[in-house]
């Protein structure tokens, strides 16, 4: 067991004096992460967009008015559905917020045409998510400033006074103290009227995806990183074969299991320090949070075991440098485009998701996503840990055995 210790570290030394081969193992899998994250969407500012579900309950010409006026404001995306589908949307982050015009809206709407300033006002049902309190300010100020259009028009009509959209709040100071006449006919009924009643419901949203675009992309810098790591290493076992490296080890008080195995150490501590590396600048830089810990640890373990015998099977493909890395190229390449390594798996259509399954990619993507962001439970992580696991022994033992015969 010192034999392999020794000849793992010296194995890493070698990679950390190698530039070219500790660039593609560390450097460019954190340039991908962030590149990319910045592409999909990680951070900086956006347009005001709010996404928001409406549900009408009152159904009438007044209120479905209100509804297409509202979505056809500017920053607005509104899809119409009813309440409970409406509330789900929130619930699943698929909408800002759930906005449901509650029965009586419309007549209370018209009785404000008509400059009757009683009764019960329109009532708006706003459910949203408790931690998006500047959306929910927003939307209450969009929705007012809807919701007492009408009082404007009477009172730009009655005193020839221009109230502007930003003066809502006046227009309603203006309707409850010039509305005397009304509130007389009315039975009083002015005095602590309201234009609209907002009722507020929270929305608890659950985690079903992930928080940023770093989260997709860091574990996809991740899969380049593996395969960097892979490529290297199994190079550079060719290499020592055909210079003749492997023969003169073989010479000293050591086996080739020996050899094969410091071979192995060496990679999968590699493999598991840029997976550290890349996570823990995602965490402390770029807001990524890890689900579970603990299963997410277990996942790095299976992937580098898994692509550990993944580098072994590539070392076998050739008897020159370069027919093993042309060899180790043509496999790696598809599965990393069919894996998850180039399109998110989140963004694949359905076809493509039953093709990835025969790549090793997909599984080692899924496992560390699921840690991640996806919620998984120690019962999901059976099926990607036991393909990574299988894949890393079988493939060792294919690899180990082929090389030996070449030695």
């Amino acid at each position: 067991m010192r034999a392999i210790y020794a000849l793992g570290l010296k194995d890493l030394k070698l990679l950390f004096r190698k530039r070219g081969a500790l660039f593609f193992s560390l450097v460019w899998p954190l340039l991908v992460s962030i590149m990319f994250g910045f592409i999909f969407g990680g951070s900086g500012p956006r347009p005001m967009r709010l996404g928001v579900a409406m549900a009408d309950d009152d159904r009438t010409a007044s209120s479905q008015e209100f509804v297409t006026k509202f979505a056809s404001r500017p920053g607005i995306d509104a899809a119409r559905m009813t309440r409970q589908e409406a509330l789900d949307e929130v619930r699943l982050g698929r909408r800002v917020a759930a906005i449901v015009l509650q029965k009586g809206f419309g007549e209370a709407q018209d009785r404000m045409r008509a400059g009757v300033f009683a009764g019960a006002p329109p009532r708006i049902e706003i459910g949203i998510d408790p931690s998006r309190r500047n959306e929910a300010g927003i939307l209450q100020s969009l929705l007012f400033e809807q919701a007492t259009q009408p009082l404007r028009e009477l009172l730009t009509a009655t005193t020839g006074a221009t109230f502007g959209d930003g003066n809502a709040s006046t227009a309603n100071a203006s309707a409850t103290n010039g509305s005397a006449t009304n509130g007389a006919t009315n039975g009083g009924g002015a005095r602590g009227w309201q234009p609209l009643e907002l009722v507020r419901q929270e929305v608890t949203r659950e985690a079903s995806g992930p928080r940023n675009g770093f989260e997709i992309t860091f574990v996809q810098g991740m899969i380049w990183g593996i395969i960097g790591c892979v490529m290297s290493f199994a190079v550079g076992l060719v290499s020592e074969r055909t210079h003749g490296t492997f023969v003169r080890l073989q010479m000293a008080p050591m086996s080739a299991a020996q050899l094969l195995g410091g071979k192995a150490l060496a990679c999968l501590v590699t493999l598991l320090l840029m997976q550290t590396l890349l996570l823990t600048v995602g965490m402390l830089l770029f807001g990524i949070r890890v689900t579970s810990p603990l299963l997410l640890a277990v996942a790095m373990l299976c992937t580098s075991i898994g692509f550990v015998g993944v580098m072994m099977l590539v070392a076998s493909l050739g008897r020159t440098e370069e027919a093993a890395s042309g060899a180790g190229w043509a496999i790696m390449m598809p599965m990393a485009m069919l894996g998850g390594a180039m399109i998110p798996l989140i963004a694949m259509p359905a076809w493509m998701i039953g093709v990835s399954h025969a790549s090793p990619i997909k599984w080692a993507v899924l496992a560390l996503e699921g840690a991640i962001w996806r919620g998984f439970g120690p019962g999901d992580m059976l099926l990607p840990c036991g393909i990574l696991l299988t894949l890393g022994i079988v493939c060792f033992a294919a690899g180990s055995r082929a090389l030996q015969r070449f030695g």
